[in-house]
């Protein structure tokens, strides 16, 4: 990251990227990964994050994540408190997959005009090739250095959504089982379209350390998908409020 905090002009947001990944990208299309579980993916911050990108790349898309979580709320349920049934789950997940494009319509209009898309999670899920790119990724990921990554931002999630409750080992599988869903669509997003991923916060431990290219892994047990991985184009974003001391 850059050291330094700048003002978006647009909106007072301050927001910080690493300098290496915040230049013109004009062979590139933007996509603006939203997750349901961030609330800088909306209102003034996703503003920003347009803001940054306008005429940057050849085009932009809204990688929203809705029903990605359904498995997540069904278990966890929206408070860690009640679970709901899986079918309840994707109704709410798609309902505020719907409420996020009703809220943010405007603002994504008037900063892009006509040239956007919004990629809904179901999207995805209606690909034939997903479920044996979420194959590859599981078992990619059983080497023991991306495993450990993997539990690692599966437990991270569960203490920064519920503190240091003590979770049973299935529920820990539910966020391994989504950690490999969204990164099979990452794969299949950047091994077939020049995208780069936009991000307001960190991307995930084990994305990051592929890119850095500093854990051992090994090549010959799916190179395509290593190779994805490690040159996987992503922009994390550090926003903050406008009233955030540097």
């Amino acid at each position: 990251m850059s050291r330094s905090f700048e003002r978006c002009k647009e909106t007072g947001i301050k927001w910080r990227i690493a300098r290496s990944t915040r230049g013109v990208f004009s062979e590139e299309v933007c996509s603006f990964d939203i997750s349901m579980n961030n609330m800088r993916c909306t209102g003034q911050n996703l503003e920003c994050l347009i803001v940054w990108a306008q005429n940057r790349f050849r085009g932009y898309e809204f990688s929203l994540a809705d029903t990605l979580y359904a498995r997540s709320f069904s278990e966890f349920g929206i408070d860690g408190n009640s679970k709901i049934s899986l079918d309840a789950a994707y109704e709410l997940t798609r309902g505020l997959g719907t409420k996020w494009m009703k809220d943010n319509e405007a603002v994504i209009s008037k900063r892009l005009g006509p040239n956007f898309r919004v990629r809904r999670w179901d999207e995805w899920l209606d690909n034939p090739d997903l479920p044996a790119a979420i194959q590859r990724v599981r078992t990619f990921f059983e080497q023991p250095p991306l495993s450990k990554l993997v539990e690692a931002d599966a437990t991270g999630y569960l203490r920064r959504k519920f503190g240091n409750a003590v979770f049973p080992v299935h529920q820990t599988e539910v966020l391994i089982d989504f950690i490999i869903e969204e990164c099979a669509v990452y794969f299949l997003h950047s091994s077939k379209e020049n995208v780069r991923h936009v991000y307001p916060g960190k991307s995930l431990a084990v994305l990051r350390a592929m890119a850095r290219n500093d854990i051992d892994v090994d090549p010959r047990i799916d190179p395509e998908m290593l190779a994805v991985f490690r040159n996987m184009k992503r922009t994390d974003v550090d926003l903050r409020g406008k009233n955030h001391a540097d």
